[in-house]
């Protein structure tokens, strides 16, 4: 019987695997191989496979059908509330805040339905529906998403908490949105600190509290700690994404605006074309509108400026 049940696991294995090839090497249309259609689950993982490695517009195709798939069949609400989770973050990936802000606030209802309000899983949400509507710029929804996610992961865990970490970057980067450099520089550094020990100090997740921390920095007049923090940081964005430098635009920005207000107008000029260049590289004319859009506010900024992404 045990060597009954491992057959049926290594066949399970097999086809799974079997699947994912296909997928990966074109044998699939509208979420079918070999005729089979592809649960909402397969999806999402495939979804978050191309999401990993920077494909965008590939893994918005498949979080598309799975979140249509989840509104059609029998489907469980936690998982319904996943589909519109995953969906939300590769719109807020291709910088389609408007869509993202639908999905996710959506998927945080039925999250909440499926798993409770006061679960973990929802705090990260609420964490990530709090990041869109900062960068649309509705700072006041921003800030009571945010609270909510603090307030049931403080329920359970301390603030120095391993867990705390993507929670105190996004503090410091709504205080810097709301014009509070003074407490974003010392939220980002905190939130640093903890990277570090958490992840290590060449991790991209750690890269990433960098370019946070620099950006803060330039907005408070440091520009020797904002222009060390950057270097650190796209160096080690530059290590894991060499080979996807679509992945590196908003690093390659800050780079520039932080270069200008140094008053290094060439080394800023030259990561500005890499950012242009890199965008045209993709098929999201959205986004590409929002680098120009980007690039052209550097360009006319002073050599000073306390302007923050």
């Amino acid at each position: 019987m045990k060597g009954q049940k491992m057959a049926i696991l290594s066949d399970r294995r097999l086809v799974a695997a079997g699947l994912m090839l296909a997928f990966l090497l074109g044998g699939t249309a509208a979420g079918k191989v070999d005729g089979q259609t592809l649960s909402t689950k397969t999806l999402r993982t495939m979804a978050r496979a191309y999401m990993a490695y920077g494909q965008y517009d590939k893994a918005q195709a498949l979080a598309e059908k799975a979140a249509i798939q989840s509104q059609k069949g029998q489907v469980e609400l936690g998982e319904q509330a996943l589909c519109l989770i995953d969906l939300g973050t590769v719109y807020s990936y291709q910088d389609m805040l408007d869509d993202a802000a639908v999905m996710l606030a959506e998927g945080v209802r039925l999250q909440q339905q499926a798993i409770g309000a006061d679960h973990p899983y929802t705090a990260h949400t609420l964490r990530m529906l709090s990041d869109v509507y900062r960068r649309q710029g509705n700072l006041s929804a921003a800030e009571d998403a945010l609270g909510q996610a603090f307030a049931v992961m403080l329920a359970d865990t301390s603030i120095q908490s391993r867990q705390m970490t993507p929670f105190l970057m996004a503090a410091a980067q709504l205080c810097a949105a709301q014009g509070r450099y003074e407490a974003a520089c010392m939220t980002f550094q905190v939130a640093e600190q903890m990277a570090i020990a958490a992840y290590g100090a060449t991790h991209l997740y750690t890269a990433q509290v960098m370019q946070g921390a620099a950006e803060a920095a330039m907005a408070c007049g440091n520009l020797d700690y904002a222009q060390e923090q950057i270097e650190r940081s796209v160096q080690i964005q530059e290590r894991y994404w060499s080979n996807n430098p679509a992945m590196l635009i908003g690093g390659w920005l800050s780079k520039a605006r932080i270069s200008r207000a140094c008053g290094a107008l060439g080394e800023s000029e030259l990561y500005l074309r890499k950012a242009i260049a890199a965008a045209q590289q993709g098929r999201n004319v959205v986004a590409l509108a929002g680098v120009y859009k980007q690039v052209n506010a550097i360009r006319a900024e002073t050599l000073y400026t306390a302007a923050v992404q």
